[in-house]
């Protein structure tokens, strides 16, 4: 009965696919700016209410077991795995329905109350101190939601937690607010916002102008023109290296991982000896072992943005055969060493062994396939990299073999619908 009730449903949203495709098909025809206008209005409801949908099938399939019966330890990396998408958005979707078992006014409302206002109310109005209030509050927060603007909805809610959380935990006055967030963009470029004290932030606005100073002066000397801006960035990146360094100027870990292949590092020493013509092409190749230029969670990364480092790094050679698999490496010892995490890190370049998990390569550990304590030994043959949450997930079992050697798991079919391509006619 339950494999027959998810096909039905799965049948019917490959309905709800193809009525979308209908309606691209009208969209071409459809010139009244009325008729558009009011459309766009009536899809944000529909936006809605399949995210509430969303949100019910993930906490479904996940108390269903659905995951670890695949042998994962999520909802989130079972569809990664399986379709093409971003693991957050599920694990998102699967955080706000577990929250909305708590409101069912709220989740009844699922085409008037958006993700944005959900997540605003789970994580602003939210805490042990106001749950009852914002349980018996329900309504009033849905009709905010139907009758008024964001911002307006924004100012409501700060007035009713004033009102129902006047002093938080402590007293305002002494709630540190201080917070860095640091998010990679387009092209893995990294996103830095915060805020922090006023005292503290002097601090660090008076050591920032310092040292850009000293960089405007250099700059004049060796005729470098770029922005004020860029000059306090790399002001700050000169204020975060020198705080990394020992005493005795070296690092006890490194700050930046880079792999290069030996034939595009042999292009960067010829570039900057001028025997490369102009327009050359860069030999960079991302699914062939000697084209690959990148940092070790996978970024791609000209060369041109690393040949300043050459003088300054520390190379280690890396062999790889033809399918980007490190040859064989081995170390008895109960932990692997830091070479052979590098390497494996490079290899899967900063993900986790199993599919659909988006850990970052900073969560990784270099975990034994076979444990040591059953006799696993340590070597390149028995490690993969897992992050922490998979790592003790993980049975403590032996003769199992890692993520990368088993079988892919089926991915999910395309569907066999096809929004048509949008063309606008005169």
């Amino acid at each position: 009965m339950g494999g027959e009730s998810t096909a039905t449903v799965a049948s019917m949203i490959r309905d709800v696919g193809k009525a979308v495709c209908t309606i691209e098909d009208r969209l071409a025809f459809s010139v009244d700016g009325g008729e558009l206008g009011e459309a766009l209005c009536e899809l944000q409801g529909v936006v809605n209410a399949v995210s509430g949908l969303q949100r019910s099938l993930t906490v479904a399939a996940s108390r269903s077991g659905v995951a670890q019966g695949e042998g994962l330890r999520t909802i989130s990396q079972y569809v990664a795995s399986r379709v093409s998408c971003d693991a957050g958005v599920i694990r998102r979707a699967e955080r706000l329905g577990w929250w909305l078992r708590n409101f069912d006014l709220f989740a009844a409302e699922s085409a008037v109350m958006s993700p944005q206002h959900l997540d605003y109310l789970r994580l602003k109005l939210d805490n042990g101190r106001t749950r009852d209030a914002l349980v018996r509050d329900q309504q009033i927060f849905v009709d905010i939601v139907a009758h008024a603007t964001w911002d307006e909805f924004i100012t409501v809610t700060e007035s009713w937690l004033a009102r129902n959380d006047p002093d938080g935990e402590e007293p305002q006055d002494q709630i540190d607010k201080s917070t860095l967030s640091l998010r990679k963009g387009q092209g893995g470029r990294l996103k830095v916002s915060g805020e922090t004290d006023a005292v503290s932030g002097q601090l660090l606005e008076t050591a920032i102008d310092v040292e850009t100073e000293k960089i405007r002066r250099e700059d004049i000397e060796l005729g470098i023109e770029r922005s004020h801006g860029a000059r306090r960035m790399a002001a700050l990146l000169r204020l975060a290296e020198r705080g990394a360094a020992r005493t005795d100027g070296t690092y006890s870990t490194p700050l930046i991982n880079l792999v290069m292949s030996q034939k595009i590092l042999e292009w960067c020493l010829a570039q900057d000896a001028g025997l490369i013509e102009p327009g050359t092409p860069i030999p960079l190749d991302p699914n062939h072992p000697d084209g690959r230029c990148e940092l070790i969670d996978g970024t791609p990364i000209h060369p041109h943005l690393v040949m300043a480092l050459l003088v300054k790094s520390t190379i280690r050679r890396v062999v790889l055969d033809a399918k980007s698999r490190v040859l064989d490496v081995s170390y008895q010892a109960r932990s692997f060493p830091e070479w052979i995490k590098t390497a494996s890190l490079i290899q899967s370049r900063g993900r986790c062994d199993v599919p659909g998990c988006d850990a970052p390569h900073r969560w990784l550990q270099i975990d034994h396939v076979d444990p040591h304590s059953h006799g696993g030994q340590t070597n390149w043959f028995n490690e993969q990299p897992l992050c922490g949450g998979d790592n003790h997930f993980k049975s403590d079992q032996t003769g199992h073999i890692p993520w990368r050697d088993r079988p892919p798991p089926p991915r999910h079919p395309a569907p066999n619908y096809r929004p048509p391509p949008f063309t606008q006619t005169e």
